[in-house]
């Protein structure tokens, strides 16, 4: 007898940004899963200021680069090639998460730290144990964001500086399908990869639906103990968290979860 995959038929909401959004379709797609597209957030560059500008011409004095997205590599380089600014060559690469690692290593890049675990605290806690305390660490980083990397780095005593690369705003081209998808009862689960896409979903729909009715029979899956934090805040419960914080551990964190359960299948 032929095992049923447990994603089969399921509607998974994907809420990432567009251009990240396919990768996690097409996984989803493997998987027989039916991924409905509603992009929450979506990247737009930041000129750089003044102090950016300041920054950018030191930018060979420092010993680290800290990557938490693939984001934060994306606008970086933008803001290097519109300045005609080469990567500075002697600078370690840090790097949150396998995502951000393969985009850099993609590009051609070598990434000299990645954590253990996907998660601010553990790169903060790599980076002690391979720069000397005074190393100047540069952090490219959203305009509104976590800020916890660079306080830590500053407490071990490290020189840090923060470049405002991007900023992240919400995306509501997809809204009304969104809406009419949840109204209609069509979704079985609804993904969350970051605080942003949490803020943005509740954002774009708390005005246009009763959010409290449609979600009890969704199931909310988040890529990590930040982005459920955030669900929590919102006073949501949280029913998927992957162990591997990345987008085939919440894959599998889906999978295991719907092998346990017997709702059936939605669709579009």
């Amino acid at each position: 007898m032929t095992k049923v995959n447990p994603l089969s038929e399921k509607v998974v909401m994907v809420t990432r940004s567009a251009e990240q959004a396919e990768g996690f379709a097409k996984l989803l797609e493997k998987e027989g899963a039916i991924p409905f597209l509603f992009p929450t957030i979506k990247t737009v560059p930041v000129e750089p200021d003044e102090r950016a500008n300041e920054v950018l011409s030191q930018i060979e004095n420092f010993n680290a680069i800290v990557f938490t997205s693939v984001n934060s590599v994306k606008w970086f380089l933008n803001i290097l090639d519109k300045g005609g600014i080469r990567f500075p060559e002697r600078a370690k690469i840090a790097a949150v998460g396998a995502a951000t690692a393969a985009y850099l290593s993609s590009l051609g890049f070598t990434v000299d730290i990645i954590p253990s675990e996907y998660v601010a605290e553990s790169l903060v806690e790599s980076i002690g144990k391979q720069l000397s305390s005074g190393s100047r660490v540069l952090i490219p980083r959203a305009r509104i964001t976590r800020e916890v990397i660079g306080p830590e780095l500053e407490k071990m005593g490290f020189l840090v500086n923060e470049l405002i690369a991007y900023e992240t705003v919400p995306d509501d081209t997809r809204v009304n399908e969104a809406v009419t998808a949840l109204k209609k009862d069509m979704v079985d689960a609804v993904t969350f990869t970051s605080g942003s896409t949490v803020k943005n979903f509740f954002l774009l729909l708390s005005d246009k639906i009763d959010l409290r009715k449609v979600l009890s029979s969704v199931v909310i899956a988040v890529i990590g103990p930040i982005t459920a934090k955030a669900v929590r805040e919102a006073n949501f419960e949280v029913d998927v968290i992957p162990e591997e914080y990345t987008m085939p551990g919440m894959i599998e964190a889906l999978k295991a979860y719907f092998s346990k359960s017997s709702k059936a299948g939605k669709s579009l």
